[in-house]
């Protein structure tokens, strides 16, 4: 199923409200064809971590974002409401609920663990079990159930959607499952052996992605020292520890069949850029997966800092959005001629990729579109 919109969930920070905001890709993002599109050149190693200098090409602006197809409102609203301080009643979780089937259903979660299901299409909120426990700093995977036996009776195939989270003192990490029950028709969470390491300070970032046909969820950080790589068979329900190394990218990868290939975003580049591999399959804990490519998709100008998520969503058929937040801040001179960053905007540039071979067989990423977007309406998530 290739999808037609990327979602955008946005947070008005003097009222609280989300809403989620529904961008029309063929529209905004791709071209009709790949000759329109631009080829991405390879980055050298030694490029990596070395900032632009002439910034970012002319993009497209968009103006406002589409029409809210859902909005919510906290149960607790707090008003105004802080940039830093970890609010339980904020909705930090969103989530595209059987992504191979539908792309109009959404788990959304706040820090006390109340669920609700929203529905793109007509629209309309749901409430939904609740999570059993507090959570934050969420981490989520949507899984084809091993046992469904669907494409032998002609039906879609039933998705579990898996979801790590620490707990909100950070020592400890939890592992729990959502999942609808055919026979009662109702969803309910089943909790799953956690993590076997401790949960981690809030400016980790976490390595992770599914391997053995989605079988298997990955997941690695080289903070706090010793996690190393810990695999969780999805079918066994139990972990294993991989290697004392980490993935070789920083958040989410995404894995390509018609490739098998894993794309993800770079951790030795300032803007991280995206990068490839097809080495997983063979890792062991003598054998680290390394990087195979790295694709210079974005240059950004010295006073852009990345702003805390950078996402890679699939849209099927090796097709995808790359979707990122960056702190734009300029410089202040005192008095005494000393000088600082001082933070000046929040910009989200999303942009349209294309992974495939060329005529030569080459493995190769078409660039379509790119757009930018700021304004007081914060960009909190793109699914």
């Amino acid at each position: 199923m290739i999808r037609r919109f990327v979602n955008l969930v946005a947070e008005n920070y003097r009222t609280g409200v989300y809403s989620l905001h529904r961008l029309d890709v063929s529209k905004h993002l791709f071209h009709q064809s790949r000759a329109d599109a631009r080829v991405l050149p390879f980055l050298l190693a030694e490029a990596q971590d070395k900032s632009g200098d002439e910034g970012l090409p002319m993009l497209d602006m968009l103006k406002e974002l589409p029409p809210p197809c859902v909005k919510i409102q906290p149960s607790s609203p707090i008003q105004p409401l802080s940039r830093e301080e970890p609010f339980t009643n904020r909705l930090h979780f969103w989530g595209l609920l059987s992504p191979r089937s539908s792309e109009d259903k959404f788990l959304c979660m706040n820090g006390r663990g109340d669920t609700m299901l929203c529905h793109a299409d007509k629209p309309s909120v749901d409430p939904m079990p609740h999570l059993q426990a507090e959570g934050v700093d969420h981490i989520f995977f949507s899984v084809v159930r091993p046992d469904a036996d669907a494409q032998d009776h002609g039906e879609e195939e039933e998705e579990d959607l898996y979801v790590i989270h620490n707990l909100p003192d950070r020592r400890a990490a939890c592992l729990r499952v959502f999942r609808k029950d055919a026979a009662a028709d109702r969803w309910r969470w089943e909790s799953l052996p956690p993590p076997p390491f401790l949960g981690a300070p809030t400016n980790v970032k976490y390595s992770y992605t599914m391997v053995d046909g989605g079988r298997t969820i990955c997941i690695s950080s080289a903070i706090p020292p010793g996690i190393g790589t810990h695999c969780f068979n999805t079918v066994e329900r139990e972990w294993r520890h991989a290697g004392d190394w980490r993935l070789p990218f920083v958040g989410g990868a995404e894995y390509v069949p018609d490739l098998a290939l894993w794309l993800g975003f770079s951790p030795y580049s300032p803007s991280y850029n995206l990068c490839g591999t097809s080495d997983l399959n063979a890792m062991s804990a003598d054998h680290p997966p390394k990087l195979q490519y790295v694709w210079q998709d974005i240059v950004t100008p010295e006073n852009w800092a990345p702003a805390g998520w950078t996402k890679l969503v699939s849209l099927g058929s090796a097709i995808f959005c790359i979707a990122r937040a960056f702190a734009i801040e300029i410089r202040r001179r005192g008095k005494f001629d000393d000088e600082w960053w001082e933070f000046e905007d929040e910009v989200t540039i999303l942009t349209g990729i294309e992974v495939g071979r060329d005529d030569d067989g080459s493995l190769k990423v078409w660039k379509h579109k790119s757009l930018r977007y700021n304004s007081m309406y914060s960009v909190k998530r793109v699914l």
